[in-house]
């Protein structure tokens, strides 16, 4: 499984790979400089292991992405690509901006519903 971010601004890289570590077990990352943007990186996560629970792999690209921009606060380039060893090749998910909103919709709307109850309760 590799996911590439960015690019982002250099001081939220420890957060992403953090987030992306409580997603998955990446045992190794990249930060390489992006050049067109002072300040910024992009991050390359390598890691391996199983999917379980059913979890298809697009549903662990949305779910892998949702932690990236809940970490990140705002929209960035994502791309996860994930190779079933059973059965080659890699599928690879290329997360945009109309994923973002669409996330950012349902995402808003999940937290409000919860103030709502917690004023209620």
């Amino acid at each position: 499984m590799t996911v590439l971010v960015g690019p982002i601004a250099t001081k939220f890289a420890d957060k992403i790979k953090k987030a992306c570590d409580n997603e998955w077990e990446f045992e190794d990352w990249h930060d390489d400089p992006f050049e067109l943007e002072p300040d910024s990186v992009k991050l390359l996560g390598i890691g391996e292991g199983c999917l379980c629970g059913g979890e298809a792999e697009d549903e662990f690209a949305d779910r892998l992405t949702a932690a990236i921009w809940e970490a990140h606060g705002k929209y960035c380039d994502v791309e996860v690509s994930a190779t079933y060893l059973e059965e080659l090749p890699t599928e690879t998910y290329i997360k945009d901006v109309d994923d973002y909103k669409r996330w950012k919709k349902v995402n808003s709307a999940i937290v409000n519903n919860a103030k709502r109850k917690n004023r209620k309760g």
